[in-house]
């Protein structure tokens, strides 16, 4: 829809270059309103004449320059991998249409909105998350309004409970080994941390049975 001003009561003609897009009336206090037929998307340069109840026409109106954008973008990609973490709001970075504005979800429930820049990164930082399994995704809009379908999803843990306190079960007090085998039990997967005081004599990670 083209809107304007032109002499009350002139026809309002509406072109691209030479080519007539629709005509309107405007009304008595100057306004009109031309909706055109449909349009590829391309770029137009539209300009407006008046036609007065006498036959005369006017100039053409300083042009129009406007672009119609039917595509959708590419869905965007997300290149974070981290699928554990205890940050409870985590950034989430990838690729999608230069300019395109893109947002993140949590299945329907949106967590944050980022531009992406000239080269088509983006990052965006989520709301507050709480300890949980997420399946995240992203969509792009274009400056058009042009909106993607959804980037293939993200699974994420947000873990933020510390381990239970692991034990060391055993129990030898004197040895005449200089690297001895320290044992003991401790979250499945979780990696042990050896100390004597404050220093780290080295770490192992608890296998499946938590060893």
């Amino acid at each position: 829809v083209i809107e304007g001003t032109a002499e009350a009561g002139s026809t309002v003609e509406l072109f691209n270059g030479d080519t007539s897009l629709g005509t309107a009336t405007a009304d008595a206090n100057g306004s009109f309103s031309i909706t055109t037929g449909e349009l590829a998307d391309d770029d137009y340069s539209l300009t407006v004449t008046a036609t007065d109840a006498a036959g005369n026409t006017s100039s053409a109106s300083t042009a129009l320059a406007l672009t119609i954008d039917t595509a959708e973008p590419d869905a965007p990609v997300i290149t974070t991998t981290t699928d554990l973490t205890n940050d409870t709001t985590p950034t989430i970075e990838g690729t999608a249409e230069a300019g395109s504005t893109v947002e993140l979800f949590s299945v329907d429930t949106s967590l944050g909105t980022a531009i992406a820049d000239g080269n088509g990164d983006f990052s965006i930082t989520s709301s507050q998350l709480a300890d949980n399994d997420y399946t995240l995704t992203v969509k792009a809009t274009d400056a058009a309004g042009n909106e993607s379908a959804a980037s293939s999803s993200l699974a994420l843990t947000i873990d933020t409970t510390a381990p239970s306190t692991p034990v060391i079960t055993t129990t030898t007090p004197l040895t005449n080994i200089n690297t001895p085998v320290i044992e003991g039990t401790a979250e499945a997967g979780s990696t042990v941390t050896l100390f004597s005081g404050d220093i780290s004599l080295g770490t192992a990670t608890a296998d499946g049975n938590g060893d």
